[in-house]
């Protein structure tokens, strides 16, 4: 009985240890100086060439980014917070990539108030952007859709970008610096929601991606 409940309580403390550590990457990549620098240094190209409406755009998007990411003091937000996070994102992301891609996202209001954590969305466009839009010749196409499951509610990413091999996806699980990525998004749905949830990376039938997470609707 004693040997059960300590393992118990060990558990838990490792349980709560790995919720600390992986909430502090999200801090960090909250802060993330690399993003913050080159969208400073897209700031001050602007201004050089005198593109000021689209100046003021991506300076009141930075602005909402990091007022929504860093000024609630919690790792959960309602979903309606989070597309307005991500929303920010991807517009200074359009400015930058010289509107190489557009987007859409896609969500019923009354899922809307329901809770999730914070940044989970950031990193799935992310790697949209970067291992998929941006080695492409054509416009490249983000859609973003929250529906409601039967466990819960589901975000798909969707992009028409390079995809994604087989080999790629298994090295994302099996990356040992999950630091702040997709396996790092699973990590913290399966710890904050239970193991029956998490993220789910598929190869699109024609060309592009298809990134799933799930989550419990309460949290």
């Amino acid at each position: 009985m004693l040997a059960a409940q300590a393992k118990l309580k060990d558990n838990l403390l490792k349980e709560q240890k790995m919720k600390q550590k992986l909430s502090l990457d999200l801090l960090q990549e909250q802060v993330n100086p690399h993003f913050l620098y080159n969208t400073l240094d897209n700031i001050c190209s602007l201004a050089e060439i005198n593109e000021n409406e689209t100046l003021i755009e991506v300076v009141m998007n930075l602005s909402k980014f990091y007022r929504e990411t860093l000024s609630k003091g919690s790792f959960y937000v309602t979903i309606k917070d989070e597309i307005s996070i991500t929303t920010a994102y991807l517009n200074i992301m359009r400015i930058r990539y010289f509107n190489k891609f557009e987007f859409t996202i896609s969500c019923p209001d009354y899922l809307k108030a329901y809770p999730c954590l914070k940044l989970l969305l950031q990193p799935i466009v992310e790697n949209s952007i970067y291992h998929g839009i941006a080695q492409i010749y054509y416009t490249g196409m983000i859609n973003i859709d929250i529906t409601e499951s039967e466990n819960g509610i589901r975000f798909t990413v969707r992009d028409n970008g390079v995809g994604i091999s087989q080999k790629r996806i298994e090295e994302i699980w099996e990356e040992q610096n999950s630091h702040f990525g997709l396996k790092n998004v699973d990590q913290r749905i399966k710890l904050y929601y239970g193991d029956q949830y998490g993220l789910k990376i598929e190869q699109n039938a024609d060309n592009g991606c298809t990134i799933t997470l799930e989550i419990a609707k309460e949290v």
